[in-house]
């Protein structure tokens, strides 16, 4: 009976001093956060071509909160459809979509993503300006640099025109340069060019072919047997569609096969 009673009496409080230069455990304090100030670029930039300049760098530099900063300030004003263009003449479709990707660039990296392709939708199909993309060809190394990266990002939109020029062309440099232009679009133009092999012009339908060879289009095969041994074919044609296959079936070493 006495060990209940001692059971049932309430127990003393025991309270343990706490010595005074014991560290007492703290929240850890949040990072603040980044300014344009802490930025290592050495001059900030003044127009917002440079600012989207600075969001792909601060993107390399794995510093996705300055890059927002950037990224702000390309979105502020609304951006005019000549600089959209322009970015995207310049850097191509494809870094908007992975800037849109981002987590931390959202959603402003989004709302870019949206404004270049309604941009592009409306303008890229504008024959007047691809036609003046071509016209620059003709120009200085830079103009023609600057025309050839812009024809490229607008892709085969660009063909029908392209093709154009071809028609009655006697310059043989003009023959190179567009020629060049082609190849330089790269294989994305691949099913445009089959299109093209169609088309009643001999020569656009050679310089297709020539093209179809210097991208290495093993898919257009099947397409230039006729072209290259028909007996009513172009000489012009025959030439291209021969010199096409040989360079598609062409070994690294130069050999047949």
């Amino acid at each position: 009976l006495g060990l209940f009673v001692l059971l049932a009496l309430p127990q003393p409080t025991v309270v343990v001093a706490q010595d005074d230069d014991e560290p007492t455990a703290t929240a850890p304090k949040a990072a603040p956060e980044p300014t344009l100030d802490d930025s290592p670029l050495l001059k900030q930039p003044e127009t917002q071509d440079e600012d989207f300049d600075a969001v792909l760098l601060m993107v390399k530099l794995a510093r996705p909160k300055l890059a927002k900063l950037y990224l702000a300030k390309v979105m502020t004003p609304k951006p005019t459809d000549a600089l959209l263009l322009r970015l995207h003449d310049r850097h191509g479709p494809a870094v908007f979509q992975q800037l849109a990707n981002i987590q931390e660039l959202r959603p402003l990296s989004a709302q870019l993503l949206d404004l270049v392709t309604d941009v592009f939708r409306r303008r890229g199909i504008d024959q007047q300006r691809i036609v003046a993309l071509i016209a620059d060809l003709n120009g200085s190394a830079t103009q023609r640099e600057a025309a050839l990266v812009a024809l490229r990002n607008t892709g085969p939109v660009a063909i029908p025109q392209l093709l154009l020029q071809f028609e009655n062309i006697s310059d043989a440099r003009q023959h190179a340069v567009l020629l060049l232009t082609l190849t330089r679009m790269g294989r994305q133009i691949v099913p445009a060019l089959l299109g093209a092999l169609e088309s009643p012009n001999d020569e656009i339908r050679a310089v297709s072919i020539e093209a179809l060879g210097w991208l290495r289009a093993r898919e257009a095969v099947p397409y230039m047997w006729y072209p290259a041994f028909g007996l009513q074919q172009t000489t012009g044609v025959q030439s291209a569609a021969r010199t096409a296959l040989a360079r598609i079936f062409a070994k690294s070493d130069g050999k047949i096969g």
